[in-house]
């Protein structure tokens, strides 16, 4: 079965036939310390793209890794649903973990028992496949879990195998294709190579130039771009650029070119079918296909179509389309944001904010100094006189505005936990209430975290320890930091261990509180 190539630009559309690639994606180079992530340029844009909601999350959460914290500064915040169905999140991988000891690294169990020596220049945690990538003598192979070579240090830089048992590696400064056994599958002979997806497609760059090959090292996209960016999930997207136009590539059914002539694609608020692009500061929308279905018209854009609307912004005014680019609420609003599951969203007049519903009726009239979006739960934070509260999705107060702070849990885009409660702040401290307001712990700490398999993390005296869901503090506050975020968790994770630092050496605890990695280590990789 063959497949299309279709190639779009501003003037001409163009078809090349290829050979089937079912279910083709562009995959990030597997970064040695981020599996999976992108490299280099790659990952930089990424990160640039991101950057924003990364920066929400960082800005308002206290490095664990440092003895003093400014609780001050830790502002409500909102974060982004997790699937319930997420992996276990687990300190140890194949049962072991990377630690660093002076200058070199080796690996522990969860006993503290060193089961591979240390002796590694640098080194990577384990995949689920059971091989990491370590550096020795300046160059780079792959172990098993017992500390045997797989593959022997032979390159100068090397990244993960894939699902598909396939690793981009460098030696003398070309890129090229191995399989588990260590043999060349494609001979180093470009300048840099993202890893092979599992349908069968890379990214490498030649000369300069991006473009795309498979198995067999024939081109399904001539090398002809200045960067290719993979940003999507399997079978999703790349974006790719030429002299600072952008385009876009689409892998599914067919593999779709949309050629580099916008000012800027935000491919990260695809929705509805829909890409946002910019072309001299105007903003509409293409669909998949590259054809413009909402005309340039926009002074900017935000959000992708979630419940069937999106927001626009003509002049200083904010407002509603659908994905036929029909008005559907007049721009009328001095902020905006988008429509929640439970189907309405929070906008401001003024200085006045309020919620409305998708046909613009304001549900609850503005009247908060401030406000957050609704959760899951129908409920939203909401502030007033300088305090904050609770409200339902139709305006009745749940929790009188009283509180110095409410926060969202990290891991959940909730106000309140699985346990039903919710972390809030009177004065200096922090303390925790259950939804009708009352305290279940009363504030009480400088900081504490959100509840993790039962544990939070708290500060007291320049020192961390964990409390219980009642407020016991079952692990006194003895650690001069902890390990950082992992997955927006700085408390025990799945397999019942957390990272803490004693004076300038890491070690591990159980939830017992007992080390079961001596704290005598100078670092320790969870990632």
């Amino acid at each position: 079965m063959e497949k299309l190539i279709k190639n779009h630009n501003s003037l001409n559309t163009s078809y090349t036939t290829i050979r089937s690639c079912n279910d083709i994606h562009i995959a990030a180079n597997s970064s040695k310390y981020y599996f999976n992530l992108v490299p280099r340029l790659n990952r930089l844009l990424m990160l640039f793209l991101s950057f924003t909601t990364l920066l929400i999350a960082c800005a308002c959460t206290p490095s664990s890794s440092n003895s003093q914290i400014d609780a001050d500064s830790i502002d409500t915040i909102e974060s982004e649903s997790v699937d319930s169905s997420r992996p276990a999140y687990n300190l140890f991988a194949n049962n072991l973990l990377l630690v660093r000891l002076g200058e070199k690294w080796g690996y522990v169990d969860a006993t503290g028992r060193v089961v591979i020596d240390i002796q590694f220049d640098d080194a990577t945690r384990f995949q689920d496949i059971g091989i990491a990538i370590v550096k020795k003598d300046d160059l780079w192979g792959y172990i098993d879990s017992t500390g045997s070579y797989v593959i022997e240090p032979q390159f100068d830089d090397a990244y993960a195998f894939r699902n598909n048992g396939i690793a981009a590696v460098s030696k003398n400064g070309k890129w090229g294709f191995i399989n588990s056994s260590g043999e060349y599958i494609i001979e180093p002979q470009f300048d840099d190579a993202v890893g092979f997806s599992n349908n069968g497609l890379a990214w490498v760059k030649l000369n300069e130039k991006w473009g795309c090959i498979n198995i067999s090292c024939e081109y399904i996209i001539e090398p002809k771009y200045d960067y290719a960016f993979y940003l999507g999930g399997i079978n999703e997207y790349s974006i790719i650029r030429n002299d600072k136009k952008w385009g876009y590539v689409s892998f599914s059914d067919e593999i779709i070119i949309i050629e580099p002539q916008y000012d800027f694609i935000d491919a990260l608020s695809q929705g509805g079918g829909l890409l946002p692009v910019q072309n001299n500061d105007k903003w509409g929308f293409i669909d998949f296909s590259g054809e413009l279905v909402i005309s340039l018209q926009f002074d900017e854009v935000k959000g992708n179509f979630y419940n069937g609307l999106t927001l626009v912004r003509m002049g200083e005014l904010w407002g509603y389309i659908d994905n036929i680019g029909d008005v559907i609420i007049e721009p009328q609003f001095d902020a905006a944001y988008e429509f929640t599951s439970v189907g309405l969203a929070r906008v401001r007049i003024s200085d006045r904010w309020g919620y409305i519903d998708k046909t613009g009726a304001f549900i609850v009239n503005p009247q908060f100094d401030d406000a957050h979006s609704f959760d899951s739960n129908g409920l939203a934070i909401v502030k007033n006189n300088n305090k904050w509260g609770i409200i339902d999705s139709t305006g009745v107060i749940v929790t009188d505005p009283q509180f110095d702070q409410i926060s969202y849990f990290v891991t959940g885009n909730e106000i309140f936990s699985d346990n039903k409660i919710a972390r809030v702040k009177v004065g200096n401290n922090f303390g925790y209430i259950d939804s009708s307001g009352a305290y279940v712990i009363r504030p009480q700490f400088t900081y504490c975290g959100d509840f993790h398999n039962g544990f939070a993390e708290f500060y007291e005296n320049g020192r961390y320890g964990y409390i219980d869901m009642t407020g016991k503090k079952v692990i006194s506050a003895q650690f001069d930091g902890l390990s950082d975020y992992f997955y927006g968790i700085n408390s025990f994770l799945d397999d019942g261990y957390t990272i803490v630092k004693l004076g300038d050496k890491y070690g591990v605890i159980d939830t017992t509180g007992t080390y079961v990695v001596n704290p005598i280590y100078d670092e320790i990789r969870r990632l």
